[in-house]
């Protein structure tokens, strides 16, 4: 037995032949069939689609159509028929032209109309008469296009539907400009005068300030206060009036802004009311912290403070990185009969050598703090990430900045309590114009300064 049966190819024979001949045709059949159905479709399915009012519409488009096509046909038998005869004379000829200009003009409209029509129909039949719009459309002439115009006019006005906006005419609008809306302090601050030298007051004018720091201050050369002083010194001395532990009428004191340029005499202003109001005091307890962004502007501070204090009980500390954790950790406090007591009134310190404190030394209490002193207060601001401000909470704040941003999402960490601004930049030049023309960023050296030192 054979395991496999092979079929060899012997070639076609002509009844294989003729039945695929059959075959192919019945298919064509087919296919023409299914497209001559799916046109009927497409002729009826718009009709389904379409309101009652539109089939009305396009049954009268066909009648017209249909009177037209009767029109174009008669025409062009009578072309025909002038064609093959011969041309007998002109008087005819000039009684048939105006009758064939009315006539072509009709036509041309006609035929625009049918264009309108065919985009409108999705019908997707084609008709014959493309190939004539030509011809007709070069005989239309001016008349055509105006009468184009009235019917674009009037199909708009009855083709837009009811309850619908039509958009457009709109037109460019200026548009208005968005004034910055600042809170009353920062707007309406209290304006210092910007002009030192016809602006000095004599050391012992300024009202609140002690007997014994205005000698000191003269034993040190200093006879008149600059205008930064004249306005802070008095402001911060009466916050201080009701003691160490309440502000005026028994409330929180008001927290205080000064915005002054470098070399105007910011550090002396916080410096002389600080530790006039801290003379007072009998227990040593960290009631001063001001914190500053780098070394070398605390020693500066630190200086000051510590000329100032000499012939009080008041003790300065500065905690900046100079000495080792454990120098400053024994500087602030030591141990007294079990109990651990603060050595220091004072402190200068830099944020990260604060946070460390606040972290890692037990001692160093600041619960009893009355004045939080933030220099440089713009380029602290960048540092509040290291959260060393949610840990201290001051009676009162007291914030100096050569440029105090306007900023409401920056001095919302700063947590003021009802501030009070103290600003230079907004001089004479932003009172007496309505724009002001000076910069809230920009670096300005007051007018008239001769001495070099920041007192």
């Amino acid at each position: 037995m054979s395991l496999f049966h092979v079929n060899r190819y012997l070639g076609e024979d002509e009844n294989e032949s003729a039945s695929k001949e059959s075959r192919s045709q019945a298919l064509l059949a087919k296919l023409q069939q299914k497209a001559k159905e799916k046109q009927r479709q497409s002729l009826t399915e718009p009709r389904r689609l379409r309101p009652e009012g539109q089939t009305e519409q396009q049954d009268i488009k066909k009648e017209r159509k249909a009177d037209e096509d009767r029109n174009q046909e008669r025409q062009g038998q009578k072309k025909r028929k002038s064609e093959a005869e011969p041309l007998f004379g002109s008087d005819s000829d000039s009684q048939d032209e105006p009758v064939k200009e009315k006539m072509k003009d009709k036509k041309g409209a006609n035929e625009k109309q049918k264009k309108k029509k065919k985009k409108k129909d999705q019908s997707g039949l084609s008709d014959t008469v493309t190939g004539t719009d030509g011809q007709k459309d070069a005989a239309g002439g001016e008349d055509v296009e105006t009468e184009d115009k009235t019917q674009k006019q009037t199909t708009e006005k009855t083709s837009a539907p009811t309850g619908f906006t039509v958009l457009g005419g709109f037109e460019n609008k200026p548009v208005q400009k968005v004034h910055r809306v600042l809170p009353q302090w920062l707007a309406q601050p209290d304006v210092i005068h910007r002009d030192i030298k016809s602006n000095l007051v004599p050391v012992s004018d300024i009202p609140g300030l002690c007997a014994p720091l205005v000698k000191k201050l003269q034993n040190n050369g200093i006879q008149h206060f600059f205008p930064v002083q004249t306005e802070v010194i008095p402001a911060i001395l009466e916050s201080a009036h009701q003691g160490l532990l309440i502000g005026r009428g028994g409330y929180k004191p008001r927290d205080i802004c000064v915005s002054a340029p470098t070399g105007s005499g910011k550090t002396l202003a916080f410096v002389m009311p600080v530790i006039q109001v801290l003379m007072e005091r009998v227990v040593c307890e960290v009631r001063a912290l001001a914190v500053l962004p780098t070394k070398e502007l605390a020693q500066q501070v630190c200086k000051v403070f510590t000329s100032y204090a000499e012939g009080t009980t008041l003790k300065v500390v500065m905690l900046a990185g100079q000495k080792t954790f454990a120098a400053e950790q024994a500087s602030l406090s030591e141990l007294r009969g079990g109990m651990r007591r603060s050595l220091a009134d004072i402190v200068v310190a830099t944020p990260g050598r604060l946070v460390d404190h606040i972290n890692k030394n037990s001692g160093f209490c600041l619960e009893h703090l009355r004045f939080l002193i933030i220099d440089e207060a713009d380029r602290m601001i960048d540092s509040m990430h290291q959260s060393w401000l949610s840990q201290v909470m001051p009676l009162q704040k007291l914030l100096f900045s050569a440029t105090l941003t306007q900023n409401p999402e920056k001095l919302q960490q700063l947590g003021l309590h009802q501030p009070r601004l103290f600003s230079s930049i907004h001089g004479q030049s932003s009172a007496s114009s309505a724009t002001p023309t000076q910069k809230q960023d920009r670096f300005d050296f007051p007018q008239g300064l001769t001495v070099s030192d920041d007192l």
